[in-house]
């Protein structure tokens, strides 16, 4: 695994994976969207960074409810995913 990605940010959406189908929606204290459902990214490469720090890890473990990735890390990128590359 690549730092600061997580196995479905890389392959939840392969075919036979153990990944995203049917991942629960996560809520969000952001504007938009008081749930965030995960969805595939599009860009080729991301310019933005996720916070990774102790404090932002625990919040979004929330006790062991693992359901606060979205508003721990303000920004809604935690919960996309890359599609699989077509040969």
């Amino acid at each position: 695994m690549e730092e600061n990605h997580t196995f479905d940010n890389y392959f939840g959406t392969y075919p036979g994976a153990n990944g995203i189908a049917g991942a629960v929606k996560q809520p969000s204290d952001l504007a938009g969207p008081r749930l965030v459902q995960p969805f595939v990214i599009s860009e080729p490469v991301i310019s933005q960074d996720m916070d990774h720090s102790w404090a932002s890890a625990h919040a979004a473990y929330d006790g062991g409810k693992m359901d606060e990735f979205v508003t721990a890390a303000r920004t809604t990128l935690t919960m996309g995913v890359f599609r699989p590359v077509s040969a």
